[in-house]
């Protein structure tokens, strides 16, 4: 009975992770969704260059250093085409985290782990990270192996732990914050198994030091400023929370107060606090700790005796219902995303009708098409923190988009060599 339950998580999952480029696809359009033409570009590349390079294809350059994500990427691409990896690879890294996620519920004994996993499932968010390209899915299934592996009580299970942990700083410096924040308080409450915890803790601690030391990793930061709305995906966030799932945690914190827990609530403040200094990604890796909150108070709801079982039955039809829509408005947001076929003739055509050198103007939401499709350079891309004199740049842009006045207008634009 209890495999049966996980292999229908499993076939929800690959639906709904499957769903929204079938329906890109059904509707004529194969294009990649959004930020996966950056990856796929960088992949393309990687086997040419050294590990470190200068990426010329936004203004003023930018070093890349190579990231695990993009190794993993160029080397299934190989030999199953980059079409095919670019669809294949997220959902492949989706079903193993979901896998190693129910693992470690099962081995904490958390009794409402189908509820909590379905959760997971539905979550907008995660539907995000295990369908479009990007690193985040590999730095969050590698965090999940590590701490299954340390969970198995072996000494060469706990090696190749800290082994797998010193690829997280070379993927995302949050990564590393929020493993390490993890297995904290796993230390804590686990008294066991403490022993296994902190030394794996230990070692990412080092391992994390010397790899910023020495290669001078870039530490994330967010530029552009964050609204209400991009953590909230009713209201548009692409890597927001249900708004549904979210009262339901709110609601858990509340109801599952414990002052045994305290570590954990501090924790969670931490991480939230995380979100607006390093930007709405950081939302990928609280959605599984939100889950799980937003799981128990569910279950807490329906076992809950009510005075008015009319209310008890509208209330839940309300949740379910919200839980259930929110996925499927999302999966038709994804695949409406752009590009589609219009952009990519667009920007076919301002390849073949611009100089190779030349550098494109327009929103750094843009970027990483113009950057893939047209190969051409771009004032500002998604990877805002990696640009010098970002910050400058973005607010220069913005008077350009909303500027009345003409000579200000083509001063800036000639101070960045736009024609």
């Amino acid at each position: 009975m209890k495999d049966k339950k996980f292999i229908i998580i499993l076939l929800i999952a690959v639906i709904i992770l499957s769903m929204p480029y079938f329906l890109r696809i059904l509707s004529g359009n194969p294009t990649f969704i959004g930020d996966s033409y950056y990856h796929t570009r960088i992949a393309k590349i990687i086997d040419s260059k050294s590990v470190s390079y200068a990426d010329n294809l936004v203004h003023g350059g930018r070093t890349y250093f190579l990231n695990p994500y993009h190794v993993l990427l160029s080397f299934f691409s190989g030999f199953l085409g980059m079409e095919l990896t670019a669809r294949l690879l997220p959902l492949f890294l989706g079903l193993l985290s979901l896998s190693l996620f129910y693992f470690i519920l099962r081995r904490y004994m958390v009794k409402d782990r189908f509820l909590i996993t379905v959760f997971l499932i539905i979550s907008p968010i995660f539907a995000y990270t295990f369908t479009v390209l990007n690193e985040h899915s590999l730095a969050i299934f590698l965090i999940l192996l590590g701490n299954s592996l340390i969970l198995l009580k072996k000494k060469w299970f706990l090696a190749l732990a800290v082994l797998i942990f010193a690829l997280l700083p070379f993927i995302s410096f949050f990564s590393v914050i929020f493993n390490v924040i993890l297995l904290l308080n796993q230390g804590i409450m686990d008294k066991k198994n403490s022993k296994n915890i902190f030394t794996a803790l230990l070692f990412l601690v080092l391992f994390s030091i010397i790899s910023f030391s020495v290669f001078n990793l870039d530490i994330e930061k967010s530029i552009a400023k964050l609204g209400v709305e991009e953590f909230i995906s009713d209201f548009g966030g692409l890597l927001g929370f249900s708004i549904f799932i979210l009262v339901l945690f709110v609601l858990g914190l509340a109801y599952l107060w414990n002052k045994k827990y305290i570590t954990i609530y501090l924790s969670l403040i931490i991480l939230l606090a995380a979100v607006f200094y390093f930007g709405s990604y950081v939302n990928q890796y609280l959605c599984f700790l939100v889950v799980i909150f937003a799981g128990l108070t569910f279950n807490r709801l329906l076992r809950r005796k009510w005075s008015l079982t009319a209310i008890k039955n509208f209330t839940l039809i309300v949740l379910i219902c919200g839980l259930i829509f929110s996925p499927l408005s999302y999966i038709k947001i994804l695949s409406d995303y752009p590009p589609d076929h219009k952009i990519v003739y667009s920007l076919d055509f301002l390849r073949e009708s611009s100089n190779e050198g030349d550098i494109i103007f327009s929103h750094y939401n843009n970027g990483f098409l113009i950057e893939s499709i047209a190969e051409r350079p771009v004032l500002l891309d998604g990877l805002l923190n990696d640009i010098p004199f970002a910050e400058e740049k973005l607010q220069e842009s913005s008077e350009i988009f909303y500027s009345s006045n003409l000579i200000d207008t083509k001063q800036l634009l000639e101070k960045y060599s736009i024609e």
